[in-house]
């Protein structure tokens, strides 16, 4: 033989007794049990002593013998030897072929195990049906429908046994490869069909979405009184939380308590995982609760399922007993709750989990890392977010998303779209995310040209088609302005998503086109589409800006009766805005009164409003003291009830609220305004004289002022401008 040969070891030759078989002799048998029982270890040092044997008592030309030999050394990784015995048996039968070619699949090596076959088909060897299933496997792994195929057809034409294994095989293939139409027809012409066959062709259906076929085929296993396994019930949960159908997955929940089937850990995970995403988390929560065993998994798809349906409060403290109660701690655990920590902006408890990742070592996890990000951006300490952003061991795209989304967020729009330039010079792809999130930085500061030029890119890659870009440009466009533009691109869309047709009647809406916002909504229900709590703020906003009274009450009575969407406070703010406008301010405030919650600052507010454009102190002064009571370091709300104190020329009244403010130390923030030239954008913050050219521009302004009070327009915000002013200094 070409290789040198190990030391037989000295155990072995002093019990030569245990490899004889009865007579006293050793037989095929006893080496082809020895090579069983190595490769179920995965030893090579013990096939490589099986193989000295082999060699020395000359049973190694035994094509059974080496044929098992491959095949453990196969199974053992050992590919160079297999390789080298498989090449040096003489005479290869089909066992030899089928040994070497199991062991190229069974390691994941399909394109060789291909090849192999090929080899074996020039060679004139014929297949037996032992071989098909590997091979067929080898096709859906390497997505080779072709070859596939015509490995069917070569079976076919060869007469070659088409058994359960076969035909399994043959279904799983043709499902996997998406042609679930080829994969029903095999199954049907199966003379046997197992559990096994049913399994192949329910997942065809589940994945490819055909979820009606799939539960006809359920029902159908059930009448043939084959006994569904755990591998049918998790393709099944897995298309109902796929698709969000929770009748499907309660179905399968139900046909395992009626079957008494066992509950293994896994089918519970899927289950709670199930629920959690079709938005029934509570009966998540119920399963969970009731696990005698938990794994890492059920704790991760338990506080991954609050976290997503808005339990936030409840995943920290199901995350502070997993801790508790010594479970297992991994990246995806440390991720959700990092995650619950960003939606609740607490900042502080997201520290202390940044401090566990430090010491348990999870900080460089990529994944830790945009959780980190995402945290310290929805707090608005955009600083440390940089700071995690630049130190990360791997800045992906995930990376870059969450970071200029945080710098968006937190208004600072010139830096987003600098980042975005930067990630470019890098050469990575911004994906849909990222892109959305830069055309919000568009619409902040109002850059069309900047919005333009993404627009421009998008249409060059051809993701302008994508639903959740289109709607972030056509959301820019209306910010920016450019209602036309952004109404042609509506149009131009595809597909569209309710938050499309929000975000066009937003746009409407903004710019007091009311009876398009109207129109729009009757479209909306023409096509199908079922209205949102935010479709119902823009209907409602544009019923009060055109003093639709008895319209508006028909949209808030419809909203749960016809349409389900419990309303809101913001709806309630639309209402009280409404009748505010029209000088139903009484029944404005007994609208308030009579709410099924408490009314916050945005409800309060709008009622206030409506008092200073309808001077009625007495109530502003109520109104007033609950704004103040819920808001008492909103400097906004003291400007407001002193400009409705100076329109009613109550200054005694005005003059008492500038030591209210300076009392409660409160400051307002300077306004902050850009201007786009020559494609860059500059901002300029309220009092700013840090420009090279201030006092020309102060200059400009001024003249302006003059010629608007000339015109006949004197700014009502001159007498809350001298409370600022007041209060700054």
């Amino acid at each position: 033989m070409g290789f040198a040969l190990p030391a037989i070891p000295h155990s072995l030759i002093s019990k030569p007794n245990s490899f004889l078989n009865d007579s006293g002799e050793l037989s095929t048998h006893t080496f082809s049990d020895m090579l069983e029982s190595c490769t179920q270890k995965k030893s090579i040092p013990e096939a490589n002593r099986i193989h000295c044997l082999l060699v020395v008592s000359g049973f190694i030309r035994s094509p059974l013998v080496a044929s098992k030999l491959v095949r453990a050394y196969s199974l053992c990784g050992s590919f160079e030897m297999a390789h080298q015995v498989f090449d040096e048996i003489p005479q290869r039968d089909v066992v030899v072929w089928n040994s070497m070619i199991r062991g190229y699949i069974s390691n994941g090596l399909h394109l060789e195990a291909l090849q192999l076959f090929s080899q074996m088909l020039l060679e004139g060897v014929e297949p037996d049906s032992f071989v098909f299933p590997g091979i067929l496997k080898a096709c859906s792994a390497l997505m080779a429908f072709i070859f596939g195929l015509n490995v069917h057809g070569y079976m076919i034409k060869c007469g070659i046994d088409i058994n359960v294994f076969v035909g399994t095989a043959l279904v799983d293939m043709y499902s996997k490869l998406g042609y679930v139409e080829l994969s029903r027809r095999v199954f049907d012409a199966l003379p046997e069909r197992g559990i096994a066959s049913y399994n192949a062709l329910v997942a065809g259906y589940t994945q490819n979405g055909n979820l009606e076929d799939a539960l006809a085929l359920f029902r159908s296993l059930q009448f043939e009184n084959i006994q569904a396994n755990s591998v049918t019930l998790l393709h099944f949960l897995s298309a109902a939380t796929a698709f969000s159908e929770l009748r499907l997955g309660k179905e399968i929940h139900g046909f395992m308590i009626r079957n008494e089937l066992d509950m293994e850990v896994a089918n519970l995970n899927s289950l709670i995982n199930m629920y959690s995403k079709c938005g029934c988390v509570e009966l998540g929560r119920r399963i969970f609760d009731r696990m005698a065993q938990r794994n890492v998994i059920s704790w991760n798809t338990m506080i991954g399922g609050l976290n997503q349906n808005g339990y936030d409060s409840e995943a920290l403290n199901l995350f502070a007993q997993m801790q508790i109660k010594g479970a297992k701690i991994d990246n995806v655990t440390v991720t959700s709750t990092l995650a619950a920590c960003a939606n609740l902006e607490d900042l502080k408890r997201g520290k202390e989990i940044h401090t566990y990742t430090i010491r348990s070592c999870f900080f460089h996890d990529p994944l830790v890392g945009v959780a980190l990000i995402d945290l310290y951006g929805k707090c608005n300490c955009v600083k440390e977010a940089r700071y995690i952003f630049d130190t990360v061991s791997v800045r992906d795209i995930p990376a870059w998303g969450v970071i200029i989304t945080a710098y968006v967020q937190n208004s600072h729009a010139i830096v987003a779209l600098e980042l975005l330039r930067e990630l470019q010079k890098e050469n990575l792809k911004p994906n849909s995310v990222i892109l959305a999130s830069v055309l919000d930085s568009c619409a902040q500061i109002a850059s069309l040209a900047h919005g333009k030029e993404i627009h421009g890119f998008l249409l060059r890659r051809g993701m302008d088609s994508d639903v959740f870009v289109g709607t972030a440009l056509l959301n820019m466009y209306c910010k920016c302005g450019d209602i036309k533009s952004a109404r042609f691109l509506f149009e131009s869309l595809q597909s569209k998503n309710i938050v499309t047709w929000t975000s066009m009647m937003g746009g409407y809406g903004m710019h007091g086109y009311g009876h398009e916002v109207l129109s729009l909504f009757e479209r909306l229900k023409m096509a199908g589409m079922k209205p949102d709590h935010v479709t119902f703020v823009s209907v409602l906003s544009a019923c009060s800006h055109m003093g639709l009274v008895e319209e508006g009450w028909r949209y808030l009575n419809d909203m749960y009766s016809v349409y389900g969407v419990v309303p809101r406070q913001e709806h309630y703010a639309c209402m009280v805005d409404l009748m505010g406008r029209a000088g139903l301010l009484i029944e404005a405030y007994n609208f308030i009164k009579e709410m099924p919650f408490k009314p916050d600052c945005k409800i309060w507010g709008a009622l206030l409003g409506a008092c200073r454009i309808h001077a009625n102190l007495e109530l502003g002064k109520v109104v007033a003291a609950h704004i103040f009571e819920l808001e008492p370091h909103n400097l906004g709300n003291y400007l407001l009830l002193s400009s409705i104190y100076d329109s009613m020329g109550k200054q005694a009244d005005k003059a008492g609220i500038e030591p209210m403010i300076i009392e409660k130390g409160l400051k307002k923030n300077p306004g902050c305004s850009w201007v786009e030239l020559n494609r860059g954008v500059h901002a300029f913050l309220a009092g700013d004289r840090s420009h090279p050219e201030s006092k020309a521009i102060y200059g400009a302004l001024e003249n302006i002022t003059i010629e608007m009070i000339i015109a006949g327009y004197v700014p009502s915000i001159y007498s809350d401008n001298e409370i600022e002013a007041s209060v700054n200094k």
